[in-house]
């Protein structure tokens, strides 16, 4: 394998994490709230059950990036047999991307893209 083989490798790692994030952050995420709001006493959570759902949607990252994983996505010099573990590999790194972009983008972008409303009394 040559260098440029090693980058197609990482970018597609990096692509299936994005797209980890995007499925897990803004699909499965509203709706595990959704079930957990539900069934809290006084539509509040609890600190143990927001632990819960936290680690859960993490683990939720880690098994849906092992599927993609095994989607045809890899290239055709590429042993498959690798692709669950890259994509496991990739969904771990889902909420580390996820920090990474609430900290870096500037406010009214970070609400655009969480689907939150930009027209605010801090005009």
């Amino acid at each position: 394998m040559t260098t440029s083989d090693y980058m197609d490798l990482i970018l597609r790692a990096g692509g299936l994490s994005l797209a980890i994030y995007a499925l897990v952050g803004q699909v499965a995420k509203p709706a595990l709230r959704m079930m957990a709001k539900r069934h809290a006493k006084g539509g509040k959570l609890s600190r143990g059950q927001e632990e819960f759902y936290r680690w859960l949607t993490r683990a939720l990252c880690v098994c849906i990036g092992g599927f993609m994983g095994c989607m045809p996505l890899w290239p055709s010099w590429f042993d498959t047999s690798w692709g669950p573990i890259i994509g496991c590999i990739s969904g771990s790194m889902s909420p580390g991307i996820y920090i990474a972009v609430s900290k870096a983008l500037p406010d009214r972008l970070r609400k655009i893209i969480s689907g939150a409303s930009v027209s605010g009394g801090d005009q």
